[in-house]
């Protein structure tokens, strides 16, 4: 009767955000995630992993690259499935910049923005695939990025083959 009462107790304090995440049109599979995560909390949980615990991966934690040759064509199938996501957010006011961190130079007059298209548009040659970038960008490195992809690397904000955006806000209200 315990776990009953304690599973009652979460649906009664998680109702208020499960509504107003479903108000906002959030799907249903995130705001069961968010669920998950909220009752760790609740039950005393941190969501960190003491330094302890953690570990470099060993060189024999990794598999020779001649051993995967056998996923090879799923992993090409896959690309036809994927997309890329990079973290964008955040501007370099503690660097005395007033944009994008990723678009600070960094090695022979390109910045990050320069060579992660770069890497993208890379993979697409080689694969015959049009796989999609999205930037998580915050309010304030938005509107930089866009106008970089758009004006200087000749990048459009929508995939011709896809009808998504190629960033998202990690946030959903200016603060």
């Amino acid at each position: 009767m315990n776990a009953a009462r304690s599973h009652s107790k979460l649906e009664q304090r998680f109702r208020p955000f499960a509504n107003k995440m479903a108000d906002e049109g959030i799907p249903p599979l995130i705001i069961d995630t968010f669920k998950l995560y909220y009752s760790k909390v609740l039950n005393g949980e941190r969501g960190l992993i003491p330094s302890d615990e953690i570990a470099p991966v060993g060189k024999d934690d990794i598999p020779p690259l001649e051993t995967l040759g056998r996923f090879a064509q799923a992993g090409r199938r896959a690309l036809k499935e994927a997309v890329i996501i990079k973290l964008n957010g955040g501007l370099g006011t503690s660097m005395g910049l007033s944009k994008a961190k990723s678009l600070l130079e960094v090695k022979d007059g390109h910045n990050f923005l320069d060579i992660i298209a770069k890497q993208v548009l890379n993979l697409r040659k080689a694969h015959g695939v049009d796989i999609p970038l999205a930037l998580m960008n915050s309010f304030n490195t938005e509107e930089d990025s866009a106008t970089y992809l758009r004006d200087i690397l000749n990048l459009t904000p929508v995939f011709p083959s896809h009808s998504c955006s190629i960033s998202f806000l990690r946030s959903c209200r200016k603060t």
